[in-house]
């Protein structure tokens, strides 16, 4: 993402990142990488559940621009709000850009979710995550080498906590049925997993997974696979 940003400034353009899938699950220094902004979905690593409000990153050499925001009762100077003036005197800094107030009851788990983060801190999360996966990959490789193929990257500096995994004997999108049937499965077995097309990707998350769980789903998969196999 650094370099990302220093090839985008090079050029005179911006550079904005959709961070959904890595808030909450990798290590981020947003502001050490000059990153103008950034976006991102609370309710996958962030636990916020769906519904749940989004985030916004802001670079702060834009907190005085002189470019229009489109001008919100929540991102209004607190100490002028009340003067309902016709100008738009926004907060200088990214609560600045809010439109509107979240929803409480969606925001409450997000903030009960926040103060697990802070207590414990990234480094520590990211540790954990990161033998988590490998644990996981392992397991694939050692025990459905011969059925199953990861096509995440291998490098864990490269990668969250997710692994997408291809199967050996699905070849195209009219094997699709098999995969959902799989999904399904595991499912009726406690394990919630998600598929993308012919892709299933599985994420240990190291806030509420343990290893003896990753464990667990291998052998389930290994136990649906055969099963699939001889049906």
């Amino acid at each position: 993402m650094k370099e990302i940003t220093e090839a985008a400034h090079s050029v005179g353009a911006l550079a904005g990142f959709d961070l959904a899938h890595a808030v909450g699950n990798v290590v981020l220094q947003l502001h050490d990488w000059n990153v103008d902004f950034a976006a991102w979905c609370s309710y996958k690593y962030l636990n916020g559940g769906p519904g749940c409000i989004g985030g916004l990153y802001v670079h702060e050499k834009f907190f005085e621009t002189s470019q229009s925001l489109l001008g919100g009762w929540w991102g209004h100077n607190y100490k002028t709000r009340f003067a309902m003036t016709y100008d738009y005197d926004p907060i200088k800094s990214a609560l600045g850009f809010r439109m509107s107030n979240p929803s409480i009851l969606s925001a409450v788990p997000l903030i009960a979710s926040l103060d697990i983060y802070h207590s414990v801190g990234m480094k520590a999360f990211r540790k954990k995550s990161e033998q988590l996966t490998m644990y996981l990959e392992i397991l694939l490789d050692h025990h459905l080498k011969d059925k199953v193929n990861i096509i995440t990257g291998r490098d864990p500096n490269e990668r969250g906590c997710q692994l997408s995994l291809i199967f050996n004997e699905v070849e195209s999108v009219k094997d699709l049925e098999s995969v959902k049937d799989l999904e399904e499965t595991l499912v009726t077995r406690g394990i919630v997993c998600d598929i993308r097309g012919i892709i299933l990707r599985v994420a240990p998350n190291p806030l509420y997974n343990k290893f003896s769980e990753v464990w667990e789903f291998v052998e389930n998969l290994k136990e649906c696979l055969n099963f699939t196999h001889k049906n």
